[in-house]
């Protein structure tokens, strides 16, 4: 069985701390900063960041099969993806957020979504073969959630950083601008900010993992099958589409609060930059304080039913939001609820993240005995397929449902019609998500007693 210490867990999950200060900023920032600060129509914003989200969803299972019959006595399957990945982010990702405000509405929409489609390659060219190398450095069964868990703390560390400390340092409100959102040098300043995390992490994580190359070149077992064919025959395995499903579902939630929650925040519920750092930071605290709460309760209760708490506890939240909003003319001030709807959820989505990533770790292994092959990279690859694509198709609508409720961008204050439409349509689309993950999730049919048998079967193999 293989196995590794804290430290290697540590400067592992260490790896996803800068992909998850960029990943944010752009889920968080890009829409509002594309209509609100470059003044693009919210259409072709719309358009440019779901067509660069589906490339990202397309380009996944591709980086997930090129690494996993990527073969290099230096390198292994994943270390080269990550130098490459790191670089290419860090790069991009400046130019992305410094387009000048002064150039034509045309200039801009083309450079933004340029460079949002490499940044869309080279986050894909790290978090692939990153993620598919977790699943690999340890074959124990709690251990697979300790690791993620490691990684989820590191990614929301990341994630509290670009809704929270971005937000109170970067945008603060000056008299040029007394909404602090609005400033164009702000999104400069965070853009360096992130790449320097993102350059520090991933060469982090390459020096202090590479030493494990040698013992996963021994587990590489060669294999002929093609992309699309491996694609289709994990997708026909009934637990994986469990978490293929679920964590679609989830994840277009996440996808539809990070795209227009800075939108409802400042113009529905008219909060200050200091108060929607307060809210979106507590989530992800509370995330992150939540791992070590929900790995135990995995190992107790087993990985299915802990995500199915998980669930069932962001369903409570939307519920509590539809609620607010519905009734908004006599709540008055929505920060003290919406500091409680972050406590919720940020717990119930602490879950989410990470035991997911440990179920599909498993689902491999189940994977390898029937097939003989060792698909990790693909296996993670068709995960993020199928959340990203059904992002892509959220954000494109989000877009031109900003234009149809007649969001201008112009105004700092929105119509009431405007108001109360923006307030429904991050509750609706959450509630929608989390219930249909809910149902998926509860076709998963592996337990521990099954993935040690399976293992065992697995360690008989290489001994004949």
């Amino acid at each position: 069985m293989i196995k590794i210490g804290l430290l290697e867990r540590t400067t592992y999950g260490f790896g996803n701390f800068g992909f998850g200060i960029v990943f944010q900023i752009i889920g968080s920032y890009l829409v509002f900063f594309g209509t609100s600060v470059l003044q693009i129509p919210a259409g072709i914003i719309g358009l440019a960041v779901s067509l660069g989200v589906v490339w990202d969803a397309v380009s996944d299972p591709l980086m997930g099969y090129v690494s996993d019959h990527t073969r290099s006595k230096r390198f292994g399957r994943r270390h080269l993806y990550l130098l490459i990945g790191t670089v290419g982010i860090c790069v991009f990702n400046i130019l992305l957020w410094t387009i000048p405000v002064g150039l034509s509405i045309t200039t801009k929409a083309i450079l933004l979504f340029i460079y949002v489609m490499m940044m869309k390659t080279f986050l894909t060219i790290y978090s692939t073969p990153y993620t598919a190398l977790g699943a690999e450095l340890s074959s124990d069964y709690n251990q697979r959630t300790q690791i993620q868990a490691m990684k989820t703390i590191f990614f929301l560390i990341g994630v509290l950083l670009a809704v929270s400390f971005c937000l109170l340092v970067f945008f603060k409100a000056t008299p040029a601008f007394p909404v602090g959102q609005l400033n164009p040098n702000g999104y400069a300043s965070m853009a360096y900010f992130a790449s320097f995390g993102m350059l520090v992490s991933g060469l982090v994580t390459y020096f202090t993992t590479r030493s494990h190359i040698a013992v996963l070149n021994k587990q590489i077992v060669k294999s002929e099958t093609k992309l699309i064919q491996s694609l289709v025959r994990i997708l026909k395995n009934p637990n994986y589409r469990a978490v293929f499903l679920g964590y679609l579902f989830t994840n277009t939630a996440s996808g539809i609060i990070g795209t227009i929650g800075l939108h409802v925040f400042t113009y529905s519920y008219l909060l200050s930059s200091t108060q929607i750092a307060a809210i979106m930071g507590t989530q992800v605290v509370v995330s992150i304080l939540s791992q070590g709460a929900w790995a135990a309760i995995s190992a107790r209760i087993d990985k299915k039913p802990s995500i199915i708490i998980g669930v069932a506890m962001t369903i409570i939240g939307c519920v509590i939001i539809l609620v607010l909003t519905l009734f908004r003319s006599v709540v008055g001030s929505f920060f003290p609820y919406l500091m409680f709807f972050s406590v919720l959820v940020g717990f119930g989505m602490g879950g989410l993240f990470s035991i997911p990533l440990s179920m599909i770790a498993d689902v491999t292994d189940q994977e390898a005995l029937k097939t003989g092959e060792r698909s990790e990279g693909i296996s993670f690859g068709g995960l993020t397929l199928g959340y990203k694509l059904s992002q892509s198709i959220a954000i494109f609508a989000l877009g031109f449902i900003l234009q149809m409720i007649k969001f201008d961008p112009t105004l700092t204050v929105q119509s009431h019609q405007t108001v109360i439409m923006l307030g429904l349509m991050l509750p609706i689309g959450g509630l929608i998500s989390f219930v249909a993950a809910f149902f998926a999730y509860r076709t998963y049919g592996l337990d521990k007693s099954q993935i040690v048998e399976i293992q065992a079967q697995l360690a008989a193999q290489k001994t004949v």
